[in-house]
């Protein structure tokens, strides 16, 4: 996610070596994830009970995939 914490954030080791294995994803902001949290408190998501909703940009994919 874009934000200011992350962008001036050295990546651990760890991370490191994960993106050189694993194809890139999609970077987002936090509006990306504010439109699916206002989905859920409006009358669209009425039908849903007990979900769970991934907002990542594909990237859980792109990481067990890879």
């Amino acid at each position: 996610m874009i934000t200011p914490g992350a962008v001036n954030t050295e990546a651990t080791d760890a991370a490191k070596e994960v993106r050189k294995t694993s194809r890139p994803v999609p970077a987002t902001d936090p509006d990306e994830v504010a439109r699916i949290a206002f989905m859920l408190t409006t009358g669209i998501s009425d039908y849903m009970y007990g979900s769970y909703i991934t907002v990542d940009g594909g990237a859980y994919l792109a990481l067990s995939t890879s």
